[in-house]
Formats: structure tokens, sequence, C-alpha cells
């Protein structure tokens, strides 16, 4: 977590939601506690930060057919005219190095259109990941267009499979991102 602004923030709480149906281990300070739900497990931190300050906290999986984590990371989750939006895609393996095919989707509307070409024909890469190294992707990097329209959003999605088997190595991790 990081604090963007430059005085000093107190008692902040953050809430992270994990995929169901795995075992976990969480470690950082102010640890809340851990909630089990239907639809996740939900780890709450609670923490002062200093302005322009960072403060970690990590969650890994226990579970080990889960230890592959492949997510999207965005600079902003509103895109305003004129300023830069990044997206990255942050991809790790916690107990083996293996090669695994990424899939990422954008979703407006009703349309996919697939990276690294962005058309709508279903594309992946495949690249290998080492143990307990991330790997960082850039996604989309540009400077957000002036549009004749407010109010809309658009779905970013991101899967990671096994390339030779085609099994599922990680949930579907979406974000949403609004204009």
């Amino acid at each position: 977590m990081r604090n963007r602004e430059y005085t000093r923030l107190d008692g902040l709480k953050y809430w992270i939601e994990m995929p169901p149906d795995a075992e976990y281990a969480a470690v950082g300070p102010g640890l809340l506690g851990r909630w089990e739900t239907t639809s996740c497990t939900l780890f709450g931190f609670e923490y002062d930060i200093e302005g322009r300050q960072e403060q970690h906290f990590t969650i890994r999986t226990t579970t080990p057919d889960r230890n592959i984590t492949a997510r999207l990371d965005s600079s902003t989750l509103f895109c305003i005219a004129g300023e830069p939006l990044k997206v990255h895609a942050k991809l790790a393996s916690r107990d083996q190095s293996r090669t695994i095919r990424l899939f990422v989707a954008l979703k407006v509307g009703e349309s996919y259109f697939f990276w690294p070409e962005w058309t709508g024909d279903i594309q992946y890469f495949d690249l290998h990941v080492t143990t307990d190294r991330v790997t960082t992707l850039d996604i989309l990097d540009l400077i957000w267009p002036d549009l004749a329209v407010v109010g809309e959003s658009f779905q970013l999605l991101t899967v990671a499979v096994d390339p030779f088997s085609g099994e599922l190595l990680t949930p579907l991790n979406t974000i949403i991102l609004h204009y």
C-alpha cells in the first residue's frame, strides 16, 4: 500500500479479497484478521502510514495447486483526458519455475479484444515465470484521449493456463476502469 499524499494517514484499513477454496498465510503489520465467505477469503489490515511512504504485507497460498498468480495492476481506476493510463500484468510462481500461457482481454460492451495485438481474434502470450520472482508485463501504456462520453466503463480480464494441458492455473482476475 502506498500513501501518495504528503500527510500521514492514521488508522488506514485495507481489505484484500482472495479466491475461495484455498488455504492462505498472511504476513504484515496490523493484520486484523481473516474471514471466510462463500465467495472469497477476506483479509483485513489496519495501520498508520507516513506521507509518501509504503506499507508492505504478503498473502501467500499454502494450497499446492494455487501457487501461480496472475493479476492486473492499474495506475488508476478512473481514466481522465490527457492523463496517463498504465496497466501491468504481474505473474508469479511460488513453488516451481514453469511456462504459462497468459490471456488478457479488454471487454467493451459485448465486444472482446485480446492482448497483445488488441484484435477480436483470441490471442495469448507464453512466458516462463521463475520461482519467487514477480514478472511484470506492460499491457497498456497510453495517454487517455478526450472522449465525448462520460460515465462509461470497460473491463480488463486475465487468466493463466498450462500451455500443454490447457489446465486453468489461476482464477479469472478482472479490473474495471471508468471513463
